[in-house]
């Protein structure tokens, strides 16, 4: 019976790698985006303040308990512009690697 010629230890260190790395992204951006500040210690509204309208930035936010759900604004965030761009050029690279003409 014929050995099995295909190699899969490539492919397996390959999905390992890419793990590891999408791991360490992900816990580079939750360290970073941490809360700096515990619940109820500062945030929260004066009672004296309580029902005054507050001015919202264009960045706004959304409050789902409060059912309050304002447009937020600006561009793409760097992780966005860096996974639309790393896509594009993996694209092209493809496509000029594997260029087969008929």
């Amino acid at each position: 019976m014929p050995d099995n010629v295909l190699d899969i230890w490539p492919q397996v260190f390959s999905v390992v790698v890419g793990t590891l790395v999408l791991l360490a992204a992900a816990l580079a951006f939750a360290i970073r985006h941490r809360v700096r500040v515990g619940a109820g210690s500062s945030g929260h509204r004066p009672p004296e303040d309580e029902g005054n309208a507050e001015t919202i930035a264009p960045d706004g936010y959304i409050d789902s308990f409060a059912n309050v759900i304002e447009e937020a604004g600006g561009s793409l965030p760097a992780m966005g512009w860096i996974i639309i761009v790393s896509t594009l050029i993996a694209y092209v690279a493809y496509m000029v690697l594997f260029w087969q003409p008929r």
